[in-house]
């Protein structure tokens, strides 16, 4: 047995008996050099001495182990004051000193704004303010002439499309993209990447992996066909959809991908306000049981407002103001941004 283990300290399990009631004027210094001299005496080593002098070991650790222990200082983080707050969340999505121009047209002029992680943004603006360019440049379809963009740490204003969207960032169009002559189940179970059956060899060496994996995909395929009330449509060819529906379906291959975040660019366009009323709650419900960050390109006010907080507002390529809807409702420069006049000249 070694030192260790004989003084380890005894746990009671409300045994007075065994406490001992001579020990009260040991301190713990006292214990100390008391267990010291213990292990250093001759009769140590004998059997019989050890087994006495363990248990008087025991009982001194039990009495110290058993005081009540002074109370210390808790010592401030070094690196945050008592009296700051607790930092907020790095952004999901950072845009710095952004510049894009197509000949010598500057759609986007040394634009900067932050998208906070779990959050539903809108981005509103007049015609020709650089929005959809804005979405171009976060997504890889165009190349930024300098500045940088940020997605969860990583810079990727390099990046080609495909590449974003191994990140994490998926994006929809003005006009819904869908692959027409497939049905609506099959545009969305083309959706994740490194699917096995891409594979030449796959199909030939491993073909239950193909089929497992195929199962899976249509078994995630249908649970977002129903998520969005478009079960009924399945085998609808894309083709045939509605324009409302359409969206819809764009929506659904978005979710398919499992992104981190989705960049909707008008997502009402062209869609019957009571298709609107759908697509609103399914976006709501998205970012609700998904927790994915949302960035909305949108011209229907009533959508933004009832939608979106916090709302970015550009203007002539750059970002013109940030706030809650009802800021922005208020705000001068929007005013005169998209009617040309203030509200006192209104007035």
């Amino acid at each position: 047995r070694s030192f260790s283990a004989i003084c380890k300290p005894l746990k009671y399990r409300n045994q007075s008996h065994r406490r001992p009631s001579d020990l009260s004027y040991l301190s713990d210094s006292t214990t100390k050099q008391h267990c010291g001299e213990l292990y250093h005496s001759p009769q140590f080593r004998s059997t019989t001495e050890l087994r006495q002098q363990s248990t008087k070991i025991d009982c001194i650790h039990a009495h110290w182990y058993t005081q009540p222990r002074p109370k210390t200082k808790r010592m401030p983080n070094s690196t945050m004051s008592q009296n700051s707050q607790p930092d907020t969340p790095a952004p999901i999505l950072e845009v710095r000193d952004l510049v894009k121009d197509f000949g010598g047209v500057r759609a986007v002029d040394h634009c900067s704004l932050d998208i906070q992680p779990g959050t539903i943004t809108g981005l509103i603006g007049p015609n020709g303010a650089g929005k959809t360019t804005l979405f171009n440049l976060i997504s890889g379809f165009h190349k930024p002439n300098s500045g940088t963009i940020t997605f969860l740490g990583q810079r990727i204003d390099g990046m080609e499309a495909h590449e974003t969207f191994h990140t994490g960032l998926v994006r929809t169009f003005q006009i819904p993209r869908e692959f027409k002559q497939m049905t609506v189940l099959e545009n969305l179970m083309l959706v994740p990447s490194n699917q096995t059956g891409e594979r030449v060899w796959a199909s030939w060496f491993t073909p239950w992996r193909i089929g497992s994996q195929e199962r899976a995909i249509e078994r995630q395929a249908l649970d977002t066909l129903e998520f969005l009330n478009l079960m009924h449509l399945r085998d609808e060819y894309a083709d045939n959809l509605s324009g409302g529906q359409k969206k819809l379906l764009e929506l659904g291959r978005t979710l398919m991908a499992k992104p981190k975040m989705i960049l909707l660019d008008e997502p009402s366009a062209g869609v019957s306000p009571a298709l609107t009323e759908l697509l609103m709650e399914d976006i709501r419900r998205t970012q609700e049981e998904t927790g994915v960050t949302i960035l909305i390109i949108e011209h229907n006010m009533h959508v933004v407002m009832s939608l979106c907080n916090p709302v970015i507002v550009m203007s002539e390529g750059r970002r013109l103001t940030e706030g809650t809807p009802e800021e922005v409702q208020s705000n001068e420069e929007v005013l005169s941004a998209y009617l040309g006049f203030t509200a006192e000249a209104s007035a």
